[in-house]
């Protein structure tokens, strides 16, 4: 009996000695993260190739970074460049870069190293792709806003099969484009909406700046505008141009005859585009002049964005302020609401950001209204 028990201890021992060290393995690799490893290797006198690929690193002890299984590593490259050397010949050109990584990533990187070759002539620099950084549940909107965000993705959703199972005419006057007309004051709040839509579609952002169209040279600006709605289309992604004021607002009598030639260009290769562009384009500006008649027939919907009044502050302030902010006892979404008045969404957001930054120099972490106070007169002062 007493044997037994020894052995007993003995197996319990082993166990919470086991249970340890799988414990301690694992506080010292509880950082674990994907990392791109890059080894440069000299095959011989003429011959060098360049690997990537991702690994698993964590932190040691001593807060070294190190690759687990670092030995499996050493061996996949080492088995890649025996390969490549083996198989090299005069008709086959050795590599000079070589990836490894997901099929997802590696697929990206392909893509995008295509794209810039195949508009190498191009400034690719005037539009930026972007996942969506809001979804519908981290943006308030007013009920006006949510009527005209659901009808956006209403038609949207089911554009094609209106067109194709309903057999409806297409009411977008022949072009495959939705596009949208997004106005109102800067902070308004339209770009936040725009994400929210295409979060909600499963695309990614692509955005241009008008002004940076207008500053190409002319006769580049075709190619241009047809590289922007290809390559938006291979990243799967909806079209923002933004501050399009002078682009869709009704023409001047007195513009100039450069100036006239130079926006019927980009008309007419936006024109060209929309028409082989199967998803949404939006236009965002400051605009509430008389529409251009072109854009005027083609716009799905136009969206005016005010400023909050104060039932919608009071909407927004709750929003902002429902989790982790501590405000003194004497405030609330209400009184903020009625004291903090001609400010947009963005403003708002700022106001509370600076508050509480305020607080945290004072080494609290319960706002006060006289940090309200002076974030508002910070923010105004922008004005």
């Amino acid at each position: 009996m007493l044997s037994k028990f020894n052995i007993n201890v003995d197996e319990l021992k082993a166990n919470i000695d086991g249970i340890k060290s799988m414990v301690n393995k694992k506080k010292a690799y509880q950082d674990i993260k994907k990392k791109v490893l890059n080894k440069h290797i000299e095959l011989d006198d003429q011959n060098i190739i360049d690997i990537s690929i991702d690994v698993n690193v964590a932190r040691n002890e001593k807060g070294e970074e190190v690759v687990l299984n670092s030995k499996n590593i050493d061996q996949i490259i080492n088995d890649i460049a025996g390969t490549i050397v083996k198989n090299t010949t005069e008709n086959m050109v050795m590599p000079k870069n070589i990836i490894i990584s997901s099929k997802k990533n590696i697929m990206e990187q392909i893509e995008y190293q295509n794209i810039e070759k195949t508009y190498e002539d191009v400034d690719l620099g005037i539009m930026n792709i972007e996942k969506p950084r809001y979804s519908m549940d981290q943006v308030f909107l007013n009920q006006d806003m949510k009527k005209n965000v659901s009808r956006i993705l209403a038609i949207s959703k089911n554009k094609r099969k209106i067109v194709e199972e309903l057999k409806i005419q297409n009411s977008l006057k022949g072009a495959n484009s939705i596009l949208c007309n997004f106005y109102g004051e800067s902070g308004s709040g339209k770009t936040s909406v725009i994400h929210c839509i295409a979060s909600e579609i499963n695309k990614n952002i692509a955005t241009v700046n008008y002004n940076m169209i207008e500053a190409i040279p002319v006769c580049d600006i075709p190619k241009t505008v047809k590289a922007i709605f290809e390559i938006a289309k291979k990243q799967n992604a909806v079209v923002v141009i933004t501050e399009s004021d002078r682009l869709i607002k009704e023409k001047k009598v007195d513009s100039s005859e450069y100036y006239d030639n130079l926006i019927n260009v980009i008309k007419g290769s936006i024109k060209v585009e929309i028409g082989k562009f199967d998803s949404l384009l939006f236009f965002t500006s400051t605009n509430k002049d008389k529409m251009d008649e072109y854009f005027s027939k083609l716009f799905f919907i136009n969206v005016e964005f005010k400023n909050p009044d104060e039932y919608e502050r009071e909407k927004l302030w709750e929003f902002y302020t429902k989790e982790n902010v501590k405000l003194s006892p004497i405030l609330d979404s209400k009184s903020l609401a009625q004291k903090y008045e001609n400010i947009s969404r963005a403003d708002i957001k700022d106001i509370l950001f600076i508050a509480a930054s305020i607080a945290l120099e004072n080494d609290r972490d319960i706002l006060y209204e006289s940090d309200f106070d002076m974030a508002y007169s910070q923010v105004l002062e922008r004005y």
